[in-house]
Formats: C-alpha cells, sequence, structure tokens
C-alpha cells in the first residue's frame, strides 16, 4: 500500500509540474510571436490606360510601366507574379473608365 500511495503522489506532482513547465512554454512563446514584427507590404496607386489591343497598369506616381492584359483578372494575376510582396491600389473612377470595373 505504501508503494501505491507513493506513486499516486508522485504522478500527481508531476502532472502539476508538467502542466506548469506547458504554461510557461506557451506563455514564452505567445510573448516572442507578439513581440515580432509584422511584414509589411509596399502599397503602389496604379493608373490604367486603354489601348486597342489591351490595358496597360502604370505606377501613379512614377508613370512606370507595371502590367498589360485584357482582363481584370489577368492584369491581377501579372501584378501578383511580377510583385509579391506588394499590394496596388486603384482608383474607381479609372477603373470604371477602362472597363475594369
Amino acid at each position: 500500500m505504501n508503494y501505491f500511495l507513493t506513486f499516486v503522489v508522485g504522478l500527481i506532482i508531476g502532472w502539476i509540474a508538467l502542466k506548469i513547465l506547458i504554461y510557461y512554454k506557451v506563455q514564452k512563446i505567445l510573448g516572442n510571436i507578439a513581440d515580432a514584427p509584422l511584414p509589411q507590404k509596399k502599397i503602389v496607386n496604379i493608373n490604367f490606360v486603354k489601348m486597342e489591343h489591351a490595358i496597360l497598369a502604370y505606377n501613379r506616381d512614377t508613370q512606370q510601366f507595371l502590367a498589360q492584359g485584357n482582363t481584370r483578372g489577368e492584369i491581377t494575376a501579372l501584378l501578383q507574379k511580377r510583385f509579391p510582396d506588394t499590394n496596388f491600389m486603384a482608383n474607381k473612377q479609372n477603373l470604371e473608365e477602362v472597363g475594369l470595373k
């Protein structure tokens, strides 16, 4: 009976110690995640120009050519492929002018 009681007390103490250890490890990991900087995506304003054969996308600030396509989905896919860490903002009025709305 003495061995059984020692086993049960050891099991309970071990279980509590394991819970405390896991709690502090999780808190440490969550603290590291909270302190980590979030990745920042670059934001580029774009302007569209409609030509006879395609729609061209330009950087609104620098007038640099970015992509060309016939549909909004095609242009979006090309921009995401060429600039994966960049978000693009377009003017609603400009989208309606070129027929991409």
